[in-house]
């Protein structure tokens, strides 16, 4: 049967998981306590159909009430486990037993630049397991620009750019080339989405290629004979193979 949209469909996804897996009773009262929460944020907002960007903001709430002890840290991380169940039941992934709570983002943006970091993820066209790192990126680089009180992006000239790669030079060591890579990619879509003053050759050159060595191990022969040693013919001799 096809999944609807209908927010209720992925509680009910989760209330099967829960009997599947023989959680008490009690448990699956706090989860319904859990999910009636979520269901009363969808009803402040007007919205009755499941929505990705909707549970992402209940839960940077639900963590910030827990920040502020306006809510018991128990109570507060069930709701979140609800929003992300709901989420892995609409992105086709099957529930997980437990569930890696991360914490929020590392830089705090102002709604404008919010907005911009948002629209640059949902314009990616990357495997999903990169968005986090290009979305990360985008936020610290437009973190840079709000601390400097900068909304019209066509201001960023090399000057703005050349001061960001080398404050992160300084903080993030090991990681310059998704940082330019995620900065390439944020220049492009501001330049499209209307910012024409950017140029395209603000970054025109590449991090530094890896100086670690691979040293050679096993030839092509070695490796036949070592293949071809164990016996085919005997029980030891495939498992050996294998």
């Amino acid at each position: 049967m096809d999944k609807t949209q209908a927010l209720i469909d992925g509680y009910e996804a989760i209330q099967q998981f829960l009997r599947e897996n023989n959680y008490s009773e009690d448990t699956k009262a706090r989860y319904r306590s859990a999910y009636e929460k979520l269901s009363e944020y969808y009803i402040t907002k007007k919205q009755d159909c499941y929505d990705r960007h909707l549970n992402e903001k209940f839960r940077d709430k639900i963590i910030s009430d827990i920040e502020k002890k306006r809510i018991p840290r128990k109570r507060g991380r069930r709701m979140v486990r609800v929003s992300i169940m709901i989420d892995d039941y609409y992105g086709g992934k099957p529930f997980q037993l437990r569930h890696s709570y991360g914490n929020r983002h590392k830089y705090k943006l102002e709604p404008f630049y919010q907005e911009w970091a948002d629209r640059f993820r949902d314009s990616l066209e990357v495997g999903e397991n990169t968005i986090p790192t290009f979305y990360y990126g985008a936020r610290t680089f437009l973190h840079f620009l709000q601390n400097r009180n900068i909304k019209d992006f066509s201001l960023v000239d090399i000057g703005i750019i050349t001061g960001y790669l080398i404050e992160k030079s300084v903080t993030i060591k090991g990681g310059m080339g998704n940082i330019m890579c995620s900065l390439r990619k944020l220049l492009s879509f501001l330049k499209v989405s209307g910012f024409s003053g950017i140029s395209d050759n603000f970054l025109p050159f590449k991090t530094a290629p890896s100086r670690r060595r691979i040293y050679p191990a096993f030839t092509q022969s070695d490796m036949n004979d070592v293949l071809n040693s164990p016996d085919a013919n005997t029980a030891m001799g495939k498992r050996d193979f294998a």
